[in-house]
C-alpha cells in the first residue's frame, strides 16, 4: 500500500493516511460483525466499549489539525485563523461528549443521563462548527455576497423545514421530558441545519478562494456527514430505539475525520502562490461586465446549480403538507402554511435580488460604453490633430 501513495510524502504523511484507512476498515469490519460479536458472552458489552472508545479518536483528529493549522500558517485574514481554531475547538468540545458518553455507558456500565454531562460537550460542540465556517467566508467579497446567502438560506430552510415537521415539533411535545430535555433535544436538529446552512454557503463561495477550494469539500462533506449521524440518532432516540453502534454511526467518525483532513490539506498540498506569499490568493479580477452565453447557462451542472434551492424548498413542502393533509383529515395546518409562506419569501426576495443585480449590470455596462465613446472620441481628436 506504501507504494500507492505519492513519492514526495514524508513518512509522516504516509503514517497518517494509513492510520485513517486501517481506522475506516477497522470501524466498517466491526460493524459488519456486529451481529456476530453479540452472540459471544459479554460481546454486546465488548462490541459498545471498543465502538464508544473508538469514536473519540476522529474528533481529536479533527480538534488537533484545524488547531494545528491555525497556528503553523500565515493566514489571509486573522478571521480566518480564528476560523480554524473554532474548528478545532468543535472537535474538542465533542470529543469531551464523547468521552463522558464511554465513561457512563463503557466504564462505569450505567445508563447515560439525557439531559447529562455528554450533551454538554456535543451541544458545545455546534456553537464552535457554525462560527467557524462562518468566520471562513467571512471574507468573500461584498459582491454576490447577500446572493449566496439567499441560495444556501433556502436549501437549508427546506431541510429545515422537514427536520421540523418530523422530529423538532415531536420532541418539542413529549410530556415526560424537562424543559432542558426539550431544548437540548431540538438543538441537534437546529444546529444541524445551521451547519448545513454555513457549509453550502462556503462550497458556493469557495470558488472564488484557491486555497479553501479543496478543503471546503472536505468540511462541508464532514458536516453532511455528522447531520446524518445527527439526525438517525434524533429519530431511534425519539422512538426509544437507538443503540450504541447502530449503522449510522459512522457519520459522526468519518465526518470528523473529512473535517481534520480540511485542516490538513492546505499543508500538504499548498497552492503556489501561498508558498510565496502566505495565504494571500490570486484572485481573478472580475470584469466590470460579465458577457452572458445562454448556451453556458443552460449547460447541467450551472443549471442544477440554479435549481437546486427551489426544487429542494417545492419537494419539501410538497412533503411536509402532503403528509399534514392526510394526517389532520383534509386540511393544512397553520403551522405548515407559515413554513411554506416562509420559503416563497426567500424565493421571492432572491428573484427581487437578481432584479437589482441586473440593473446594476445594466448601469456598468452603460458606464462602460460612455467611457469607450469618451476615449474613441477624444483619440480621434488626438489623430486629427496630427
Amino acid at each position: 500500500m506504501l507504494r500507492m501513495l505519492p513519492q514526495h510524502w514524508t513518512q509522516f504523511q504516509s503514517n497518517v493516511v494509513l492510520l485513517s484507512i486501517t481506522y475506516a476498515v477497522g470501524f466498517l469490519v466491526m460493524i459488519m460483525l456486529r451481529p456476530v460479536i453479540v452472540l459471544y458472552a459479554n460481546g454486546e458489552e465488548f462490541y459498545q466499549g471498543f465502538h464508544n472508545t473508538y469514536q473519540i479518536i476522529p474528533p481529536v483528529f479533527a480538534g488537533v489539525c484545524s488547531i494545528f493549522y491555525a497556528r503553523k500558517r500565515q493566514h489571509a485574514s486573522a478571521t480566518r485563523r480564528a476560523g480554524w481554531f473554532c474548528l478545532g475547538l468543535a472537535g474538542c468540545s465533542f470529543a469531551l461528549g464523547q468521552s463522558a458518553w464511554t465513561y457512563y455507558e463503557t466504564i462505569r456500565g450505567v445508563e447515560t443521563p439525557s439531559p447529562g454531562l455528554p450533551d454538554v460537550g456535543y451541544v458545545g460542540a455546534y456553537p464552535f462548527l457554525i462560527g467557524g465556517v462562518v468566520l471562513l467566508f467571512g471574507s468573500i467579497h461584498i459582491t454576490g455576497r447577500l446572493r449566496l446567502l439567499l441560495d444556501s438560506a433556502i436549501a437549508a430552510s427546506s431541510i429545515g423545514v422537514l427536520s421540523w415537521y418530523f422530529l423538532v415539533q415531536h420532541l418539542w411535545e413529549q410530556s415526560d421530558t424537562t424543559l432542558l430535555g426539550k431544548l437540548i433535544s431540538v438543538a441537534y436538529p437546529l444546529g444541524d441545519v445551521a451547519g448545513l446552512f454555513g457549509a453550502m454557503v462556503l462550497l458556493n463561495s469557495a470558488t472564488a478562494t484557491r486555497s479553501l477550494r479543496r478543503s471546503s469539500l472536505f468540511i462541508a462533506g464532514g458536516i453532511v456527514l455528522l447531520t446524518f449521524a445527527d439526525i438517525g440518532y434524533t429519530y431511534h432516540n425519539l422512538h426509544g430505539t437507538y443503540q450504541t453502534g447502530m449503522w449510522f454511526d459512522w457519520g459522526w467518525s468519518f465526518g470528523w475525520l473529512l473535517i481534520g483532513y480540511a485542516a490538513l490539506l492546505p499543508l500538504w498540498w499548498p497552492h503556489p502562490l501561498e508558498k510565496a506569499g502566505g495565504e494571500n490568493e490570486a484572485r481573478t479580477p472580475a470584469p466590470a461586465v460579465a458577457a452572458i452565453n445562454f448556451l453556458q447557462m443552460a449547460m447541467l451542472p450551472a443549471l442544477a446549480r440554479v435549481m437546486l434551492p427551489y426544487l429542494a424548498a417545492a419537494l419539501a413542502f410538497t412533503a411536509v403538507a402532503v403528509r399534514d393533509y392526510g394526517r389532520t383529515g383534509g386540511h393544512i395546518s397553520n403551522s405548515v402554511l407559515m413554513a411554506g409562506l416562509w420559503l416563497i419569501f426567500l424565493v421571492v426576495f432572491r428573484q427581487v435580488l437578481t432584479l437589482l443585480e441586473n440593473q446594476q449590470l445594466t448601469a456598468q455596462l452603460r458606464a462602460l460604453n460612455a467611457n469607450l465613446e469618451q476615449r474613441v472620441e477624444q483619440r480621434t481628436g488626438e489623430l486629427t490633430s496630427l
